[in-house]
């Protein structure tokens, strides 16, 4: 998966994302052989929906991929670099901001790109079936932490007849975040992964800062009681406070 950054230098890593799902990602049928015999897309390019830009980019190169006949990966995130780019936007008079203009807008931009993908993968996929092929021609990747946006995830999936583990949609939140939630994907039955950053620590520490500015709900003053509770449960028994039950009663009893 290809990681998206700020806007500045956004369009060169689009280029270039775009040409490694072009020469790397199987063809749709009748579109040239599928040496690698994989049934869905390699590389995924990163799509910030806090930017307002990119619903509009995200519909141009899905259609791309469909008149060049490969398969295509997103991964569908929110953003991270709202301060940084706001402060460029207000240092340059011919910027103009290009994040949302409030949360709540991030939110719909985000979960309408979900169902617009949802939709797109219905559609695809039937014509592909009467072609008789096997590759997924549109795949995409939920990287959120955000509950509502699971959840109509889901919901988008049945809506749509994509069926829970066969792989054109997937969920991912990053180790140690929303862990509950991923779990539960998992044991119902979803594609759920998390993500474990490695690095230098001059690279990884600045990431996972501005990963818990952007969750900060997650430990902070938006915190579900479900997660805190799930928090103090996993820590009980990583300190051998006691079994699975006992630290849930534990739980119960604060």
């Amino acid at each position: 998966m290809i990681d998206a950054e700020q806007t500045y230098f956004q369009p060169a890593i689009d280029d270039l994302a775009l040409y490694i799902c072009w020469k790397f990602n199987p063809p749709l049928p009748g579109r040239g052989v599928n040496e690698s015999g994989r049934k869905g897309p390699i590389a995924y390019n990163t799509y910030q929906m806090y930017l307002k830009d990119a619903r509009r980019r995200l519909e141009i190169d899905v259609e791309r991929a469909e008149r060049g006949g490969y398969a295509f990966g997103v991964k569908l995130v929110r953003g991270a670099y709202m301060q940084s780019e706001r402060e460029l936007a207000n240092e340059w008079d011919h910027l103009t901001d290009p994040i949302q203009p409030s949360l709540e807008a991030t939110h719909e931009a985000y979960n309408s790109a979900v169902e617009f993908l949802a939709e797109k993968i219905s559609v695809i996929k039937a014509a592909d079936a009467d072609a008789g092929g096997d590759v997924r021609p549109l795949s995409f990747v939920v990287a959120s932490h955000n509950k509502e946006s699971v959840k109509r995830a889901k919901e988008a999936m049945e809506k749509f007849g994509i069926q829970r583990g066969e792989g054109s949609v997937a969920f991912a939140q990053l180790m140690g975040m929303k862990d509950p939630t991923t779990f539960g994907l998992a044991a119902d039955g979803y594609k759920a992964y998390k993500y474990i950053p490695y690095g230098p620590i001059s690279v990884t520490i600045p990431y996972l800062h501005r990963r818990a500015q952007e969750n900060s709900a997650v430990l902070g003053g938006g915190a579900t009681e479900e997660d805190k509770a799930g928090l103090l449960v996993e820590l009980r028994r990583r300190l051998g406070l006691g079994d699975a039950a006992a630290a849930k009663a534990a739980v119960g009893a604060l």
